[in-house]
């Protein structure tokens, strides 16, 4: 008894596939392209290892005429918080706009990192339900400088030049008890004591002194009044011849 070939389509289900997967990226690639008039999409990594040559992070994203996508970004845990994850990505964004990119976009989950993204200056623009643990899967998008922008230094451990004091140093010691530059006197001193009583420079006299005229007529002094002077003889008629 033979078994006869199936003579119509036959549809298998299977795991992964890799001649199946190249297949349909090189037709659905050939199709966006004719659709969009633009060439077979770019690869696009960024990486960046520590002094050992481990890896500390890296991003795989593709360009696709003007827009470039981010599909991975990963940061090892323990160098986390150290800001790389922000300098991949600004990495990747200006070899985007060398390579010709206007446009970037990416996708994350809610419990990854939707608040890096807005950070960096991305928008949302859409959301879609029904990841495992009741998550979504959130869409970004950006629209790229038209110049590459300075690339950020390399993360170190900041050095300060000078340490912070734990208990604040004064230059000078506070005294304990107020010194007064001079001590102040307890009674005024005044230059010089005032006179208990006023001291005239000539005392005015106490009763007047008139001059009295004199009792007994002097023709010969001058100060006397007519009247103390005896009038003259009556003239007396010539005698006759």
């Amino acid at each position: 008894m033979t078994t006869e070939p199936p003579s119509g389509p036959v549809l298998r289900v299977g795991a992964e596939d890799e001649a199946l997967q190249q297949r349909l990226d090189d037709e659905l690639t050939a199709y966006n392209n004719q659709a969009a008039g633009t060439d077979v999409p770019d690869e696009l990594s960024v990486s960046v290892t520590d002094e050992d040559g481990e890896l500390i992070g890296g991003l795989t994203g593709w360009i696709w005429g003007t827009l470039g996508g981010v599909d991975m970004l990963w940061v090892r845990e323990d160098r986390r918080k150290e800001g790389w994850g922000s300098r991949l990505m600004r990495a990747a964004e200006e070899e985007a706009v060398r390579r010709g990119c206007t446009d970037m976009t990416v996708s994350t989950y809610t419990f990854q990192a939707p608040d890096f993204y807005l950070r960096r200056g991305y928008r949302e623009t859409g959301r879609m339900d029904g990841v495992p643990g009741g998550h979504q899967d959130i869409y970004f998008h950006k629209t790229l400088p038209t110049t590459p922008q300075p690339s950020e230094p390399l993360p170190t451990t900041p050095e300060p030049s000078e340490p912070l004091p734990t208990t604040p140093q004064r230059s000078e010691p506070l005294p304990t008890t107020p010194q007064p530059s001079e001590p102040l006197p307890t009674t005024p001193q005044p230059s010089e004591p005032p006179p208990t009583t006023p001291q005239p420079l000539e005392p005015p006299p106490t009763t007047p002194e008139p001059q009295n005229p004199p009792t007994t007529p002097d023709p010969g002094h001058p100060l006397s009044a007519p009247w103390d002077v005896p009038p003259p003889p009556h003239p007396r008629p010539p005698s006759a011849p």
